[in-house]
Protein backbone atom coordinates (compact mmCIF):
# COMPACT_ATOMS: atom_id res chain seq x y z
CA UNK A 1 0.00 0.00 0.00
CA UNK A 2 1.10 3.52 -0.56
CA UNK A 3 4.14 4.50 -2.56
CA UNK A 4 6.17 2.52 -5.07
CA UNK A 5 8.28 -0.29 -3.62
CA UNK A 6 10.65 -2.97 -4.85
CA UNK A 7 11.20 -6.64 -4.11
CA UNK A 8 14.07 -8.92 -5.05
CA UNK A 9 14.57 -12.60 -4.41
CA UNK A 10 12.53 -15.54 -3.25
CA UNK A 11 9.63 -15.69 -0.82
CA UNK A 12 9.86 -18.16 2.04
CA UNK A 13 7.09 -20.75 1.74
CA UNK A 14 6.09 -23.64 3.98
CA UNK A 15 3.05 -25.65 4.99
CA UNK A 16 1.80 -25.57 8.58
CA UNK A 17 -0.76 -27.52 10.58
CA UNK A 18 -3.79 -26.01 12.35
CA UNK A 19 -1.60 -25.08 15.35
CA UNK A 20 0.89 -23.26 13.08
CA UNK A 21 3.65 -25.89 13.36
CA UNK A 22 5.91 -26.40 10.34
CA UNK A 23 5.25 -29.54 8.30
CA UNK A 24 8.27 -30.80 6.40
CA UNK A 25 10.90 -28.46 5.02
CA UNK A 26 10.36 -24.97 3.60
CA UNK A 27 10.34 -24.68 -0.19
CA UNK A 28 13.72 -24.99 -1.88
CA UNK A 29 14.64 -22.14 -4.21
CA UNK A 30 14.86 -22.96 -7.90
CA UNK A 31 17.68 -21.60 -10.06
CA UNK A 32 15.73 -19.01 -12.08
CA UNK A 33 17.54 -15.70 -12.67
CA UNK A 34 16.74 -12.95 -10.17
CA UNK A 35 15.40 -9.62 -11.35
CA UNK A 36 14.35 -6.67 -9.18
CA UNK A 37 10.59 -6.15 -9.22
CA UNK A 38 9.23 -2.60 -8.93
CA UNK A 39 5.63 -2.25 -7.82
CA UNK A 40 3.30 0.70 -7.77
CA UNK A 41 0.14 0.87 -5.63
CA UNK A 42 -2.11 -2.06 -6.51
CA UNK A 43 0.42 -3.72 -8.82
CA UNK A 44 0.50 -7.52 -8.35
CA UNK A 45 3.58 -9.68 -7.98
CA UNK A 46 3.83 -13.45 -7.92
CA UNK A 47 6.18 -16.38 -7.52
CA UNK A 48 5.68 -19.89 -8.87
CA UNK A 49 5.36 -22.57 -6.19
CA UNK A 50 5.54 -26.19 -7.30
CA UNK A 51 4.94 -29.17 -5.06
CA UNK A 52 4.68 -32.87 -5.59
CA UNK A 53 1.71 -34.86 -4.41
CA UNK A 54 2.50 -36.51 -1.07
CA UNK A 55 1.24 -39.78 -2.56
CA UNK A 56 4.22 -39.77 -4.95
CA UNK A 57 6.59 -40.46 -2.03
CA UNK A 58 6.90 -43.60 0.11
CA UNK A 59 5.02 -43.12 3.41
CA UNK A 60 8.17 -44.02 5.37
CA UNK A 61 10.18 -41.13 3.88
CA UNK A 62 7.28 -38.67 3.52
CA UNK A 63 5.15 -39.18 6.65
CA UNK A 64 1.98 -37.71 5.05
CA UNK A 65 0.06 -35.25 7.22
CA UNK A 66 -2.80 -32.83 6.60
CA UNK A 67 -1.66 -29.22 6.27
CA UNK A 68 -4.05 -26.46 7.25
CA UNK A 69 -2.37 -23.38 5.74
CA UNK A 70 0.49 -22.22 3.57
CA UNK A 71 2.80 -19.65 5.21
CA UNK A 72 4.53 -17.09 2.96
CA UNK A 73 7.25 -14.61 3.86
CA UNK A 74 7.71 -11.95 1.16
CA UNK A 75 11.40 -11.43 0.26
CA UNK A 76 13.20 -9.44 2.95
CA UNK A 77 10.24 -9.52 5.38
CA UNK A 78 9.86 -11.11 8.80
CA UNK A 79 6.06 -11.07 8.97
CA UNK A 80 4.32 -14.02 7.33
CA UNK A 81 1.10 -14.12 5.37
CA UNK A 82 -1.13 -17.17 5.90
CA UNK A 83 -3.62 -18.65 3.44
CA UNK A 84 -5.98 -21.56 4.04
CA UNK A 85 -4.79 -24.58 2.04
CA UNK A 86 -5.96 -27.93 3.42
CA UNK A 87 -3.77 -30.40 1.56
CA UNK A 88 -1.92 -33.63 2.30
CA UNK A 89 1.83 -32.88 2.49
CA UNK A 90 5.05 -34.62 3.50
CA UNK A 91 5.81 -33.82 7.14
CA UNK A 92 9.29 -35.38 7.00
CA UNK A 93 12.09 -32.81 6.64
CA UNK A 94 14.07 -33.00 3.40
CA UNK A 95 11.40 -34.67 1.27
CA UNK A 96 12.04 -32.29 -1.66
CA UNK A 97 8.31 -31.77 -2.10
CA UNK A 98 8.30 -27.93 -2.41
CA UNK A 99 10.14 -25.57 -4.81
CA UNK A 100 9.73 -21.79 -5.16
CA UNK A 101 10.71 -19.40 -7.93
CA UNK A 102 11.71 -15.75 -7.55
CA UNK A 103 9.23 -12.92 -7.27
CA UNK A 104 8.08 -11.64 -10.66
CA UNK A 105 5.86 -8.80 -11.83
CA UNK A 106 2.29 -9.85 -12.52
CA UNK A 107 0.02 -12.65 -11.44
CA UNK A 108 2.21 -15.55 -12.66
Amino acid sequence: RGARCSMHGYPGVSFVDAAGHLLGSPAAQNTAPLQPVFLGPGTPASAVLTYSNAGAFPDSSCRPQQADRVRVYPPGQRAALLAKDPILVCSAPGSGQLHIGPVETGTG
